[in-house]
């Protein structure tokens, strides 16, 4: 990959989604209608609804009155095929990350990817 290129990143994969578990009752998977009973248990995993498919940071170093000092700033990619789009939630999201001084994309590419580093 090219982005193992840029050697002061560190990204990590982040499935977001929900699962069920089984009905302690009657031991379907799904929600249960068999046995009426209500008692369901989801377990929601990732960041957060909306948050970027490979999220992690940069290290990078400070100027002025900093110098030296190395922070990690947050990185949040967001990979869609060439036609996909955002949904609010990510588009949300991405807006969030850069406003607070980290860096965010959509990217189809990881020429698109690498791109963002070099803002």
């Amino acid at each position: 990959l090219a982005l193992a290129s840029v050697k002061t990143l560190r990204l990590f994969r982040n499935n977001v989604g929900k699962c069920m578990f089984r009905c302690r009752k009657c031991k379907t998977w799904a929600i249960c209608h068999r046995c009426g009973h209500s008692e369901q248990t989801a377990l929601a995993y990732g960041l957060c609804i909306g948050s970027s498919d490979t999220i992690g940071y940069e290290s990078i170093t400070i100027t002025q009155e900093m110098v030296g000092t190395k922070i990690a700033q947050f990185v949040a990619l967001e990979i869609k095929t060439p036609i996909g789009q955002g949904s609010p939630e990510q588009k949300h999201f991405i807006n969030t990350v850069i406003a607070a001084g980290g860096k965010a994309a959509f990217t189809n590419s990881e020429q698109g990817a690498l791109e963002v580093f070099k803002k």
